[in-house]
């Protein structure tokens, strides 16, 4: 007994690692190309030896048995969709990988297999647990606690919801004081399925320095919905000739603070930018001369800088 404890330790801890990797890699429910077994770390996994065979049949009187698969919230609040259920063989093949066996998207999916060991895998979105079962004739059940919620972001300015376009979320979290992205580039109005517990939301409007983070928690069983304020306004730039409205190609702009230090650059006759509330200094080259202006973002007001070039 003691030994199928450790067994059961020891696959559970390999398939954690990587369940935790994979998820960092993409939000959605059923990868393309998931492959058909996954690769042991660093290649030096290994099942210790059993101390009591799989299955009380021999292999030739082996029959089909049945697991049934049920994920939850928290006890006795069944999750009802959004599962990405897989049945790996316990036993790695000659090549290091884990067979995929099974793999179902239902709730509470029923898996005919045969007796032997396996690990049950499921996803809900960035959410993962595994279990191991030992499978003999008899129909079994497994009941894993997935504590997971979801979250769906949306950004505002000046009381307006902002473009999807120009709106961006990165969810971070920290751990043992290490902080790490989980999702990057998730868009408005996702919902992005993740484990319970604290979240570091960071937003980013435009491509220049609005940025603004939040931090929220995700409670099992429950979708928050958060809406980030940018204090932020589009900037349109342009550098003509005296007494003439036609802007003048191949100028390079920069964005500097009122101190000089560097904000952003653009490059074209009529860039447009999104910047935060603040005063800025614009400074446009062109033919190997500057010319530079002072401005103040206002949130929400468009700005039209005009600049001559000398």
């Amino acid at each position: 007994m003691l030994g199928a404890r450790r067994l059961s330790r020891s696959i559970l801890l390999s398939f954690s690692a990587l369940c935790v990797a994979q998820a960092a890699l993409a939000q959605s429910l059923a990868p393309e190309g998931a492959g058909l077994g996954l690769p042991v770390p660093g290649g030096q996994f290994q099942t210790p030896p059993r101390s009591q065979p799989l299955a009380p049949v021999s292999p030739a009187a082996q029959t089909k048995t049945v697991l049934a698969a049920t994920a939850y919230f928290t006890k006795g609040k069944v999750i009802p969709n959004g599962l990405l259920w897989r049945v790996f063989s316990d036993q790695s093949d000659v090549n290091g990988n884990f067979p995929l066996v099974a793999e179902s998207k239902e709730s509470q999916p029923l898996f005919t297999i045969d007796p032997g060991g396996y690990v049950v895998h499921v996803t809900y979105g960035l959410a993962t647990a595994t279990e191991h079962v030992i499978l003999g004739s008899a129909a079994e059940s497994v009941d894993i606690v997935l504590e997971a919620g979801a979250l769906r972001l949306t950004g505002i300015v000046n009381e307006k919801e902002i473009d999807q376009r120009n709106l961006v979320f990165q969810v971070l979290k920290n751990e043992g004081g290490v902080e790490h992205s989980v999702l990057d580039e998730a868009k408005p109005g996702q919902i992005i399925r993740l484990g319970a517990g604290s979240y570091q939301i960071a937003s980013t409007y435009g491509n220049a320095n609005s940025r603004i983070s939040v931090d929220l928690n995700i409670e099992p069983g429950k979708i928050t919905d958060a809406t980030l304020n940018h204090k932020a306004a589009t900037v349109r730039l342009k550098l003509t000739k005296a007494d003439e409205d036609v802007a003048l190609s191949d100028t390079d702009w920069s964005i500097l603070t009122p101190g000089g230090d560097p904000v952003t650059n653009a490059q074209g006759p009529a860039p447009e930018l999104i910047l935060a509330e603040g005063d800025y200094v614009a400074v446009a080259q062109n033919g190997g001369k500057s010319v530079q202006k002072e401005f103040t973002v206002r949130t929400g007001e468009t700005l039209d800088i005009a600049l001559t070039a000398p």
